[in-house]
Order: C-alpha cells, then sequence, then structure tokens
C-alpha cells in the first residue's frame, strides 16, 4: 500500500482507525492531529500512533519523517503530548520508572509507582498481573481497588503499606 490515498475521506477514516493505540489521556490532540491533516490537504497514512518513550509517536507513510504541511501539525502535537499525562489528559511531566519512562500527572504517576511496587515485591516483575491486583477490589483498602486508592497521597501510603504487609503474610 502507498502512503497516499486518493481521497481525503479514506484517508481521514483510516487514520481515524489508528487512534486506539493513543493512550486515553492523548486521544484528543491525536484527533485535532488528523482533523488538522485533514484540513491542511494531507493525506499521508498514519502507520503508528501511540506513546514510546513518554512522548507521543506517529508515524506517516509513505516516509516515517512528516515532511512539508504535515510537520508543524505533528511537531504540534508532540509538544503538546510532552505535557499532558497520557492517562487522563491533565497537565504533566516525562516520570522515569524502572520499566519505562511515562509522561503523567501526579496522581497517575502515584498509581504508576504502586503498581511498580506491587509487581517487584508481589509478582516477580510481572507487571500484568501487578495491573490485575491493582484493579481488584481490596478489604484493606476499604473495598477500594489499588489503582484508585493511590491516586492521593495518602491512599498511596496506604497501598504501599499494604504490599508490605502481603509481603510480611498479613493480609487484615
Amino acid at each position: 500500500m502507498t502512503g497516499q490515498i486518493k481521497e481525503p475521506a479514506d484517508c481521514l477514516v483510516k487514520n481515524i482507525a489508528m487512534r486506539d493505540g493513543v493512550p486515553p489521556g492523548w486521544r484528543e490532540i491525536y484527533d485535532r492531529l488528523i482533523v488538522g491533516l485533514f484540513q491542511s490537504d494531507c493525506m499521508e497514512l498514519v502507520t503508528f500512533a501511540g506513546a514510546q518513550g513518554g512522548e507521543l509517536q506517529i508515524a506517516l507513510a509513505p516516509c516515517e519523517v512528516a515532511t512539508g504541511p504535515c510537520a508543524p501539525l505533528l511537531a504540534a502535537a508532540r509538544q503538546e503530548a510532552a505535557a499532558t499525562c497520557e492517562d487522563c489528559g491533565a497537565e504533566a511531566t516525562r516520570c522515569e520508572l524502572a520499566d519505562a519512562v511515562r509522561c503523567l500527572c501526579a496522581r497517575h504517576y502515584r498509581v504508576a509507582q504502586a503498581e511498580q511496587a506491587a509487581a517487584q515485591r508481589l509478582f516477580d516483575g510481572e507487571m500484568s498481573a501487578a495491573g490485575d491486583w491493582m484493579a481488584a477490589f481490596a478489604v484493606a483498602l476499604g473495598e477500594t481497588p489499588a489503582s484508585r486508592a493511590a491516586l492521593s497521597s495518602q491512599g498511596l501510603e496506604e497501598v504501599l503499606t499494604l504490599i508490605a504487609r502481603i509481603e510480611r503474610g498479613v493480609y487484615c
């Protein structure tokens, strides 16, 4: 398949379909980018849309580097995403975690820290198991999932305390 499609509407539909790879907090940025590309008659196909290293990554066909009227639109979207939480769309900064670099607000950074602690201390580094645990309701957290509790500073401390108690074999 070539990088350009003859019909702008076809290009728009195909580019919108790539939205699923974009983190939820950056989807509005992506949507504005796709509309901007369409309005600028840039009929390049998005071949990749997602997050890598805490940055919004968009690749266009036929070449990976945007040129012409597409370039400033992509640059603006990337710049906006660099200050936006990839989980919720709030103001954010790039955060280094043990397993990744992400762009997160303070609340979602706390959740990522708790999930990382659970993975390392309870699940032998398995992030998917830690994610499942974080999403489950915990009696010790007042029937609240750890992912919700960790959104606040106090809740993060409660989640980390619970992880330590589980490590020691004391759940309740």
